[in-house]
């Protein structure tokens, strides 16, 4: 059966934060799309984050890691929100907050590359 669902790339910020309100917004959007869930590298050492995704069948999830030297982290973020945007062309992405750095490269490389993608912030918390 060929899968028929948009893309839709979701960030989400912190882990309590993420209990709070993202997986409620999760639940709905998974009935939907196909979720890309974009969260820091500690996520998945959380078994109950893990059982909820899969439970909500999320279609990946992309981890991404923090360094020490901040140079580092730009350059390796940027690059990998470059590579999941061409890899999954989202319909949309939801963003936890605008002002934050790493919602910002998923955007600028969004409206750069996908000219139909929807950048999107959705309130936390």
């Amino acid at each position: 059966m060929i899968n028929k669902k948009n893309n839709i790339i979701f960030t989400a910020s912190n882990l309590y934060l993420f209990w709070t309100t993202g997986v409620y917004y999760l639940c709905e959007l998974s009935k939907k799309y196909n979720v890309i869930l974009f969260v820091e590298d500690y996520y998945e050492f959380d078994k109950q984050f893990i059982r909820v995704c899969e439970h909500l069948k999320i279609y990946r999830i992309v981890y991404y890691k923090m360094h020490r030297n901040p140079i580092t982290t730009h350059y390796n973020f940027n690059r990998k929100c470059k590579e999941i945007i061409l890899k999954y062309y989202p319909k949309e992405i939801f963003h936890y907050n605008y002002e934050w750095i790493w919602n910002q490269y998923l955007s600028y490389w969004s409206s750069l590359l996908l000219h139909n993608c929807i950048n999107t912030v959705y309130i936390n918390g």
